[in-house]
């Protein structure tokens, strides 16, 4: 059986976000889908795939001395060419765009923690 391989042709990202200390998982959940997930759909409208995943109470495999995520979900941006991910990078650039993100990261995130990173998808079926 071959293995069939497509690359998408959307521009994608991965974030991943970590819970500010004292913060539960639900509290941390709740918090990202009804306030800071709708006002980055305001402040980014070239955001096309905009999809969120939330990390299991336990994780499910850790390898032997691998350590636990210190992340709480993982949220995947879409973007639909390489203009909008630089529209994207320029709103999240401005200072008053930034400082809207960072008050509202400031809520449930630890930022010191956050990662973006650029990604290639490949879809094997």
């Amino acid at each position: 059986m071959s293995v069939i391989v497509t690359a998408t042709e959307q521009v994608k990202a991965i974030v991943l976000l970590t819970p500010k200390p004292g913060i539960s998982r639900a509290d941390f959940k709740a918090y990202y889908l009804n306030h800071h997930a709708p006002m980055n759909r305001v402040l980014l409208p070239m955001l096309g795939t905009y999809r969120l995943r939330f990390l299991a109470s336990a994780p499910t495999y850790i390898s032997e001395g691998a350590h636990n995520p210190d992340f709480g979900v993982v949220t995947e941006l879409g973007f639909k060419d390489e203009e909008a991910f630089r529209a994207f990078q320029r709103v999240v650039a401005d200072p008053v765009s930034r400082g809207k993100i960072d008050a509202d990261e400031d809520n449930f995130a630890d930022r010191s923690q956050t990662r973006l990173i650029r990604v290639e998808e490949v879809v094997v079926a």
